[in-house]
């Protein structure tokens, strides 16, 4: 066999292949001699068939396997006998030549292969982590809004204002017709919806409304109203309202802080302290994560092959969906994030498919692995997330080919982590403005 690889593109090759017409004849009288001894017909005892009726019977079969093993046989020799690393699918160019037993036989076949580039030096990479300190307004915040959680609602004799809650009578009707009727209905003056029933400018109509006002609503129920026979129907809603309740927030003080279940106001402070400084660190190490990616991207100059674009598009969607599921992302959102990123860029494809050659090199070079314990017990967390057996999530990540994604996944993560500790890592001073990379990194979470 004669093999001849052409560059045909930076990442392209064009294997021309030539097999001697020995080995083509040598080919076809195997596959005749293993019918002869395996085949039964009537009046013919196994192994007992003459060649001439396997010949009239068989020919366009054997034709066929034959030419199909010696092209796999000998596509399978070229790749190796040259060292190519061929990534996706050879690309034969439709139907493949005619094949007779008394002529060399040759092909063509197009491959793409893995490109190649140098790996940089991992201490050029230059990172800025932004600092996990809580500031005093982030506490206060954090505090603010536990006291607006345990907030508490009084009756007040006054005009409703926008974060004051309504008790009203409701009856909504179509026509004449009332097809609804809810007593002491709490209503927020802030709402959108009554029982599920958009209103337009809800919340201006609800403003100034006092005890004893009746505000008269008309709208359309919406198509996937609970009441099928009424959607699309014009409705008629008619609120009685019974008291305004507004909001009275406690006092941030010590004796608040222990109905908290602290002994001071100092020590929940403290506390949220600790929870900002956790969210901050969980943020900070995404933020250079991120700038990770970015950088080495930038470092690293190759040229990328042209159809595997599109698979490994396809493989990073399925990671990002395993990435959320870890991270316990509700699936609803899930499905909505995935809506969005797949309007992503063709350079931020190109950016991830350079990213992946990247990773596995450096996996390769730093013998950077993920045991089987470790995948186990990443699926075990991703079970948890949503209350699933872990054997059953298990089952069924293999069976739609999810656990060679998520294993990749996992070796990235200790790639990265690993540039991270090689690279030089700058954290900036509390209060100093975030970096442009956190807000991407935050959305990646």
């Amino acid at each position: 066999m004669d093999a001849q690889v052409e560059a045909v593109g930076s990442c392209k090759r064009k294997i021309s292949v030539q097999i001697p017409v020995e080995d083509v004849k040598k080919k076809f009288e195997e596959n005749y001699e293993n019918l002869r001894k395996n085949l039964e017909l009537p009046g013919f005892r196994r192994g007992h068939v003459p060649r001439r009726l396997i010949e009239k019977r068989f020919a366009n079969d054997v034709i066929k396997d034959v030419r199909q093993t010696l092209v796999d046989e000998s596509y399978k020799k070229a790749v190796e006998d040259n060292g190519l690393q061929v990534i996706g699918a050879p690309d034969f160019g439709g139907e493949l030549p005619a094949i007779t037993a008394d002529e060399p036989y040759s092909f063509t076949v197009d491959v793409e292969v893995r490109p190649a580039f140098e790996l940089p030096d991992y201490s050029l990479l230059s990172l800025k982590k932004p600092s996990a300190e809580p500031s005093e307004q982030e506490v206060a915040g954090r505090v603010d809004q536990y006291r607006h959680r345990m907030a508490t609602l009084q009756t007040v004799d006054a005009a409703a204002q926008k974060d004051d809650v309504l008790i009203a009578d409701l009856d909504v009707r179509t026509g004449e017709e009332s097809v609804l009727k809810r007593e002491n209905l709490s209503l927020p003056v802030a709402a959108q919806h009554i029982e599920a029933i958009k209103v337009e400018n809800l919340s201006d109509a609800l403003a100034g409304a006092k005890a004893g006002d009746v505000k008269t609503l008309n709208t359309i129920a919406p198509d996937d109203y609970f009441m099928e026979q009424h959607r699309g129907k014009p409705l008629t809603l008619t609120l009685s309202v019974k008291e305004v309740k507004r909001p009275v927030v406690p006092e941030g003080n010590d004796a608040w802080a222990k109905e908290m279940g602290f002994d001071s106001l100092d020590e929940f402070k403290q506390e949220i302290a600790k929870q900002i400084r956790r969210i901050k660190e969980s943020e900070g190490r995404q933020v250079l994560r991120t700038q990770i990616r970015d950088q080495i991207a930038q470092l690293v100059q190759m040229d990328l092959p042209e159809k595997v674009t599109q698979v490994v598009s396809e493989d990073n969607a399925k990671r990002r969906r395993l990435l959320l599921q870890y991270h316990g992302v509700p699936a609803e959102e899930i499905e909505d994030r995935m809506k969005e990123q797949a309007l992503e860029s063709e350079e931020m494809v190109k950016k991830d498919l350079k990213l992946h050659f990247i990773f596995e090199d450096i996996a390769e070079q730093e013998v950077i692995f993920v045991t089987e314990d470790e995948l186990h017990a990443r699926v075990d967390q991703i079970a948890a997330n949503y209350g699933a057996p872990p054997e059953k999530l298990w089952e069924r990540m293999s069976r739609e080919g999810q656990i060679d994604s998520l294993r990749k996944e996992m070796v990235d993560e200790k790639v990265i982590d690993l540039l991270i500790s090689k690279a030089k890592v700058e954290e900036l001073p509390a209060g100093a403005p975030d970096q442009p990379a956190q807000e991407e990194g935050k959305k990646t979470e």
